[in-house]
């Protein structure tokens, strides 16, 4: 039986506003792709340059067989990549986002290991 794992990196600053800004990255697996934070692409705006990519959740084992990696399919407006960038004003906020996502990390490895 083949075991999931993933190695998660991360990095927090504080920027000179005041905010937060928290960063992770997948820097090692086995048996999974790396891609597993899943964001939305929402429609553009007018007269809005920058990206319109919203970081949605941590894959769950379907979203890993249903959505592209790096860019938008023909179906979902949802992809894939192996990292996020977020920013928080509160840090209480942040650190309860931190946990909930180490939470569902560890959640994807024991279902993908369940389905193995």
């Amino acid at each position: 039986m083949r075991t999931h794992r993933l190695t998660v990196r991360y990095n927090i600053i504080l920027q000179d506003d005041g905010n937060w800004r928290f960063q992770a990255w997948v820097s090692e697996t086995d048996y999974v792709s790396s891609k597993i934070f899943v964001y939305q692409h929402l429609p553009d705006m007018p007269y809005e340059e920058s990206s319109r990519d919203v970081f949605v959740n941590i894959a769950q084992p379907a979203d890993l067989a249903e959505y592209p990696e790096d860019s938008v399919g023909n179906v979902f407006p949802f992809f894939r990549k192996s990292y996020i960038d977020l920013t928080f004003e509160d840090p209480e906020m942040m650190k309860e986002t931190i946990a909930k996502i180490q939470g569902d990390l560890a959640d994807l490895c024991i279902a993908l290991n369940r389905t193995s």
